[in-house]
């Protein structure tokens, strides 16, 4: 699936913020701009390339928090995504 220039650059921009915020041990707010990056991109979202990488990302942030259920859930949709058929 195509994404725009525009909703690229600001899906990048979001998660750079959510990563400085995770740097910070800010999960809750990292976790609302990679939510506000899921949001931007084009339905279906599972078709878009950065879906994986967000997902993962906050499995990452579900982690930080100590929510090891959530942070689970989270990877393992972002492999699923990526196709990966482990178990």
């Amino acid at each position: 699936m195509t994404i725009s220039t525009e909703v690229q650059a600001r899906v990048a921009k979001l998660s750079e913020e959510a990563c400085n915020l995770a740097d910070q041990k800010d999960f809750d707010g990292a976790l609302l701009k990679f939510n506000t990056a899921l949001a931007l991109l084009p339905p279906p979202v599972n078709m878009c390339n950065v879906t994986f990488r967000i997902y993962a990302c906050i499995g990452d942030m579900y982690l930080g928090k100590g929510d090891l259920v959530q942070a689970r859930a989270n990877y393992m949709y972002a492999l699923q995504l990526s196709g990966w058929e482990g178990q």
